[in-house]
Formats: C-alpha cells, structure tokens, sequence
C-alpha cells in the first residue's frame, strides 16, 4: 500500500509540474469565488548521510525545518510527506529505516501530523548513482522527502 503511495506521489508530482511561464506586464486574473485553488508544494528534499549513520546534520535540520515551515504556511495545512530511506550496498542492515525514522521523528517532533506522514524503507533497490560492489557511494546514503496533498 505505501509503495503504491510512493508511486501516487511520484505521478501526482511529475503531472503537476508548472510549464515555463513568460512574465506579464498585466496582473494575473483573480481566482473564481468559492473554488479552492492549490499552490506548488515545495521539494522534494534529498538528505545525505554519512557512512553507517542515521544522525541529521545541521544542513538535513534545515531542510526539514522548510517542510515544516511549508506546512505552516498552508492555510488549510494540505501537506503530506513521504519519506524514503535508502543505503548504499556496504551499510549496515535497516540503516535505510533508521534514517527514515530519524526524518519522521524530526518533523514530528516540530508539529508536523503524524497522520500526514508516510515512511517507506528502500534499502539497497534504488541507487542514485551505480557503484561498483564494494565501493561507497556517498549520494547512495540518503533520505528522500517528498511533499504533496494528503491522501486522507
């Protein structure tokens, strides 16, 4: 089920993808009474790690203080986030989860809706960059948050 979300969100944010828009000279038009319009959800956030860890560093707080601070902002609070952790092939067992957690337990901790949150664990299935077996690759160390609607 929550693989299924991972891909939801994926399409949702490949299919809402703003254009390339030229810049106008008039103001833009006003939105028609009574519909509710969403705005562009920031993201998606790429956290690394080091080696065998699963501790945020300054940089990774920081870019989890902007999704919370992007669910602040909403006046109607439509954020959710899915979190993927992944590992490279070398790292110890469930780091992928560990650091996942770490994320979840973070934004949490900062007011973010538990029921807003969904953790998927990757492992060693989606490498950012291929590496020979056996060699590190340090973008392989990494959490993946991605911001979208709720799915409630």
């Amino acid at each position: 089920m929550r693989c299924l979300r991972f891909v939801q969100f994926a399409l949702l944010l490949a299919l809402t993808a703003a254009p390339a828009v030229q810049a106008r000279s008039d103001p833009a038009p006003s939105p028609p009474a009574g519909r509710m319009l969403h705005s562009c959800v920031p993201g998606p956030w790429i956290l690394f790690f080091p080696r065998n860890s699963a501790k945020l560093d300054p940089a990774a707080r920081a870019a989890l203080d902007e999704v919370v601070r992007a669910w602040r902002e909403k006046p109607w609070g439509a954020i959710a986030i899915l979190i993927g952790g992944h590992a490279d092939p070398g790292e110890r067992r469930r780091l992928d989860a560990r650091r996942a957690r770490a994320v979840r337990d973070y934004v949490r901790r900062r007011g973010f809706p538990a029921r807003n949150i969904a953790v998927e664990t990757m492992g060693t299935t989606q490498p950012r960059v291929a590496a020979p077996a056996g060699v590190e690759e340090p973008q392989n160390q990494r959490v993946e948050v991605m911001a979208g609607p709720p799915w409630d």
